[in-house]
């Protein structure tokens, strides 16, 4: 998101001429953002901007969202919530989601698969269920 520009704006920009409809589609996931249409994107929480961050790349319908990092800098609690909503997103749109997170278990939850990296290499891939099972 644009720091100077207001979350209408940042939605507006990102939607473009042909995705302007998706707008409303958008807001309706993330209510919270409604009554932040005129605040600039930098006077944001940590979790707005999350919020918005995500708003905007869902506004174009995108086929693969590519999320990296959606715990950082976020209050505890906000991240888990806003994981349950990107995974019921994904189960109404059909989005494909390549998470990558540091927090495994947090991801796991909402996983299908997941993929342990070890200096850039998979060291361990199952489904999201089987690695959740093992502690190391």
């Amino acid at each position: 998101a644009l720091g100077r520009l207001s979350v209408r704006e940042n939605l507006r920009l990102a939607a473009g001429r042909s995705h302007r409809g998706e707008i409303e589609r958008v807001l309706g996931w993330f209510p919270e953002l409604g009554g932040l249409l005129d605040r600039a994107a930098g006077e944001l929480s940590g979790g707005e901007r999350q919020r918005l961050a995500l708003a905007v790349a869902l506004v174009r319908r995108p086929r693969l969202l590519l999320v990296d990092e959606l715990s950082f800098g976020l209050a505890p609690g906000v991240a888990p919530r806003l994981l349950e909503l990107l995974h019921a997103i994904v189960a109404e749109t059909s989005t494909g989601v390549l998470l990558v997170e540091q927090f495994a278990a947090l991801a796991l939850r909402v996983a299908d698969r997941g993929y342990v990296l070890d200096r850039g290499r998979v060291a361990l891939a199952a489904s999201a269920a089987e690695l959740a099972a093992r502690p190391d």
